[in-house]
């Protein structure tokens, strides 16, 4: 996943085209599919974990 030009306030980062992330194939289908940064998708993935508690 790259830095997206909608993520930096849940990044803390500018756009950077060249900047990539490797999160897996799954993780990134889903990412790209909800438009959300690597921050927000970690966020949901805890709040589900806590939820299934």
């Amino acid at each position: 996943m790259d830095f997206t030009k909608d993520g930096k306030q849940s990044t803390g980062i500018d756009y950077e085209s060249w900047h990539f992330r490797y999160v897996g194939k799954a993780s990134a289908e889903f990412m790209t599919k909800h438009n959300l940064t690597l921050e927000q998708y970690v966020s949901l993935l805890q709040a589900r974990e806590k939820a299934a508690k």
